[in-house]
């Protein structure tokens, strides 16, 4: 991952070329992250992304641009009642900055950052980048899109019906 200087606010993702990962509900396959892909699409639903119909009883929803941007209050005076509670923001059709202003606000942005990090520290995520730190505690996590499907053909949940592919932003 790339490191960033303190000074260095707001974050910008600047490398040339993207990693995806693949994620499907295959319990044998992907063991603690096989409910990930139900996650992630729970969360776009929520935001009242639409699904495609595809031929084959598969059903398509993308969201692209997704960023969680955290900070930590820790170091915020004690005698302030906001110190030690962590402040975040999740948007989606945004940029990869600290905080943005732009694009929509997430509804369970948080959930659905707990699943990509759950993936990006797994074994099946190496290679993908998705959240990065500085000091202070402000870190952003950016998703350059998340392309989810359901199976509609494959009746138990985890045994492939639901499927997402990430891209970072490196």
């Amino acid at each position: 991952m790339k490191s960033l200087l303190a000074f260095l606010v707001p974050f910008a993702f600047t490398s040339a070329h993207a990693a995806s990962v693949t994620i499907t509900s295959n319990q044998s396959t992907y063991g603690d992250i096989a409910q990930i892909p139900q996650q992630l699409i729970s969360v776009m639903v929520e935001n009242n992304i639409p699904f495609v119909k595809k031929p084959n009883g598969i059903y398509s929803i993308t969201m692209n641009k997704i960023n969680c941007s955290s900070m930590s209050n820790a170091p915020v005076d004690s005698s302030d009642p906001h110190s030690g509670i962590p402040k975040e923001a999740c948007r989606y059709n945004t940029k990869a900055t600290l905080f943005p202003s732009t694009g929509k606000v997430m509804a369970d942005g948080r959930y659905f950052e707990e699943g990509i990090l759950k993936i990006q520290d797994s074994s099946f995520g190496s290679g993908v980048g998705f959240s990065d730190c500085a000091m202070g505690g402000k870190c952003v996590t950016y998703v350059k899109s998340a392309i989810c499907t359901v199976d509609t053909k494959i009746e138990e949940f985890l045994s492939g019906r639901f499927s997402c592919t990430l891209t970072d932003n490196q």
